[in-house]
């Protein structure tokens, strides 16, 4: 379907992993209105039009969300690229204040990605946003618990250009209800790399077995992108959103190792970036890792350096360059 992006293995794809070499997968669900194309892209020709758009059918809240289910998995790396367009008004609650362009407002208006578990939002069930937007503040929070804020949007976001927000929780696999790890990355060619981490946080809350089904047992096994938006009220004179949120470039890896990956960057250093591409190994062996290069639109290949993150998060300060 023209209409409607799915996914694909190159501009817009979705990358699902249980081991160190991932493999491509596909959406399993919509949720609200189906996504649209935009052309407006991070990379390639089209990126996810997440909010905004025609709107057919008189319904203000119309978020146009992909959904990925997995096996149960206590550890998750996320990487995606977002953009909302310069003059829109972002996703909130203004009451009867005149909503301001490229401003957050006070509320959870934007849960940018949400980790569930069996389909489940409410506190019993584990959730995440990976992060929900207050204020601009990018909080590791869901209805089941709160992981604080991991840096404000006047330090990362980028009112130009797309925004990368990367996300690794690991949960303690003895332990799901002790303390895990979480880091959170963002990135952009305007703002560079940012990097936040708590090497000692629980992922999980110990809510216990609740209603509606919900088990003692704590994984995430669902995701959804976007999470959900509240729309800002404002309609342009042909009845299109003047908000809009896009997303490009989604990697979603799962289970042990996850947050290994390969990636080039622009950049001599890791901290230098302001570019980075996950790159899918072909194999990952003690030793060696053979990749097959794509997706360098905004890379020059001769001047990229490239970088490997281990199962902790770990990476090579300095990068190998590609020659």
């Amino acid at each position: 379907n023209a209409n409607n992006p799915g996914c694909s293995t190159d501009t817009f794809g979705l990358a699902v992993d249980e081991s160190p070499g991932p493999s491509i997968g596909c959406w399993n669900a919509t949720g609200g209105t189906n996504p649209v194309y935009h052309d407006l892209a991070h990379s390639g020709t089209h990126s996810m039009l997440g909010w905004g758009g025609a709107d057919t059918s008189g319904v203000a809240d119309r978020v146009r969300m992909i959904r990925k289910q997995f096996p149960d998995s206590t550890e998750v790396f996320l990487s995606f690229w977002t953009h909302i367009p310069p003059g829109d008004i972002y996703p909130g609650r203004w009451g009867s204040a005149t909503p301001v362009p490229e401003t957050w407002p006070n509320d959870s208006a934007w849960k940018v990605a949400w980790f569930t578990q069996d389909g489940g939002y409410d506190n019993f069930f584990a959730n995440l946003c990976t992060p929900t937007l207050i204020l601009g503040n990018a909080y590791i929070a869901g209805n089941s618990n709160n992981l604080g804020a991991y840096g404000n949007a006047g330090s990362f976001w980028s009112k130009t250009n797309f925004t990368r927000m990367a996300t690794w929780m690991r949960a303690d696999s003895a332990n799901p209800l002790g303390n895990g790890e979480l880091i959170f990355q963002t990135l952009s060619l305007d703002k560079g790399i940012r990097q936040a981490s708590n090497p000692s946080v629980p992922i999980f809350s110990d809510n216990g077995p609740g209603p509606n089904g919900a088990p003692s047992e704590k994984y995430f096994n669902g995701l959804n992108i976007p999470g959900w938006l509240r729309w800002a009220g404002l309609n342009g004179a042909d009845g299109t959103r003047t908000e809009e949120v896009l997303y490009d470039d989604i990697y979603l890896a799962v289970g042990p190792n996850s947050v290994s990956r390969v990636e080039l960057g622009d950049a001599p250093t890791y901290l230098g970036v302001t570019q980075l591409k996950i790159q899918l190994p072909i194999t990952w062996e003690d030793g060696k890792i053979k990749i097959s290069i794509a997706n360098l639109q905004g890379l020059d290949i001769n001047d990229s350096y490239l970088y490997i993150i281990d199962n902790d998060g770990n990476f090579n300060p300095n990068g190998y360059p590609l020659q």
